[in-house]
């Protein structure tokens, strides 16, 4: 291991936006229900109101970054939301894999 050296590459200096990577046209599967989308809304004031911090997080194509996809809540997606317009939001975490390969590619 002495001899193994590791240069970190350099900035790019290329700023990035989450619409940078996002697909421009979403297939509706991804697009949460009406139900799950009230479900979260009245999940989020429960708890505000409650004093607690917990609920969805809402990102769009202008964010410089999203939160972290925790394994634990992969099942609802809530904690990162993705803004469409005039449609319901969709969870980032169905589509992660799409994303780093896209991000990957570009660097």
């Amino acid at each position: 291991m002495d001899n193994v050296t590791f240069d970190f590459p350099l900035d790019l200096n290329i700023p990035v936006k989450l619409g940078d990577i996002l697909d421009e046209k979403v297939d509706e599967k991804y697009t949460i229900s009406d139900k799950l989308w009230e479900s979260h809304q009245a999940r989020k004031k429960r708890n505000r109101e409650k004093g607690w911090g917990f609920g969805y997080s809402l990102f769009n194509e202008e964010s410089e970054y999203t939160s972290t996809i925790s394994a634990r809540y992969y099942k609802d997606g809530s904690e990162v939301l993705i803004v469409q317009e005039n449609k319901n939001v969709y969870p980032l975490d169905m589509l992660t894999n799409d994303l780093i390969d896209k991000i990957l590619k570009r660097i």
